[in-house]
């Protein structure tokens, strides 16, 4: 019998049924490390191009580690990659099944895929798109009325995410909204 849980499941399951558990031969298993990630998601790429109609350049691979690692800290290498290039390659062959033209996923496809996935703008993911400051502030500003503050900290959120000043060890923000009932807190989550 081989069995799968992560740490969570096992200390809940050691502590409902520990003779059942120690029945089992534990191995930890650990996120690879970063030369045998890139290896792990080129060969994933390769799979993919071999089991479909398609082509994954390496920006494409360069790209899903690059944003899966910054955006997706609470996920493990290299599944988390992997997933997401399985979920592009889905995307590209969306309407492509009659098709015979080989079809190419590049860094572009991943960044447009990822900005599907996360619902995170595509401005704050790519390198290539620069951060209006002011253009920023005016969306919140014309969906959060009379509350500078709350803007201002959303600005610099945002900010600090597109400079990739943030922490990767840490959420990208952890905010607390309080006021009385009808000053813009739910506004300014759903925003």
């Amino acid at each position: 019998i081989i069995c799968e849980c992560q740490p969570e499941g096992y200390d809940a399951g050691m502590r409902a049924e520990p003779s059942f558990m120690n029945a089992f031969r534990r191995i930890d298993v650990s996120e690879t490390d970063e030369a045998d990630t890139l290896a792990i998601v080129n060969g994933a790429a390769r799979r993919l191009e071999a089991a479909r109609n398609l082509s994954v350049e390496p920006a494409a691979v360069a790209a899903a580690l690059s944003l899966t690692r910054r955006f997706l800290p609470y996920r493990a290498f290299p599944g988390k990659a992997v997933r997401f290039l399985e979920q592009l390659a889905n995307d590209a062959l969306v309407g492509q099944e009659r098709s015979s033209a080989t079809r190419t996923i590049g860094r572009g496809d991943a960044i447009a895929g990822f900005t599907r996935a996360t619902g995170l703008p595509s401005f704050i993911l790519s390198d290539e798109l620069a951060l209006r400051v002011p253009e920023v502030r005016a969306y919140f500003e014309q969906r959060l009325l009379g509350q500078p503050d709350a803007v201002e900290a959303m600005v610099d959120l945002i900010t600090v995410i597109k400079t990739s000043l943030n922490d990767p060890g840490k959420p990208l923000g952890s905010f607390l909204f309080l006021g009385p009932t009808g000053v813009g807190k739910t506004e300014l989550a759903k925003v």
